[in-house]
């Protein structure tokens, strides 16, 4: 089972979105590139001051991925706003995201989804 999670730190009211197969959000499952603003902001303010929810859970790795990507877009969780570094679910190259071909094809679904939805508004 794979669980994406908000977490939220109350000091600097900010938050990062990510993914896990660990219910309780502890498990991170990416580069520690990925969550470096995450960590940095724990070390500074300590963890009694942050709270984890799960937002949804799949069983699903590519839909995981999908929900990541929406939940950090809906939320406002990349940097400056919040601590994630990228858009979702990549690899970090060089301190630079690369994005999977998983998340350019669900971006496309998305894209093709939105442009359905306004052609038949019309």
């Amino acid at each position: 089972m794979y669980y994406v999670y908000y977490t939220y730190c109350f000091t600097e009211e900010k938050g990062f979105v990510g993914f896990t197969e660990n219910a309780n959000g502890n498990g991170i499952n990416c580069e520690s590139q990925r969550i470096k603003l995450l960590l940095e902001a724990k070390k500074k303010f300590g963890t009694e001051n942050f709270a984890t929810k799960v937002l949804f859970k799949t069983r699903n790795l590519n839909e995981t991925k999908s929900k990541e990507i929406e939940f950090i877009q809906k939320l406002k969780t990349q940097s400056p706003n919040g601590y994630n570094v990228g858009h979702g679910h990549c690899e970090i190259i060089n301190g630079k995201q690369k994005l999977s071909k998983e998340i350019l094809q669900a971006q496309y679904q998305q894209l093709q989804k939105e442009l359905a939805a306004m052609l038949e508004t019309k």
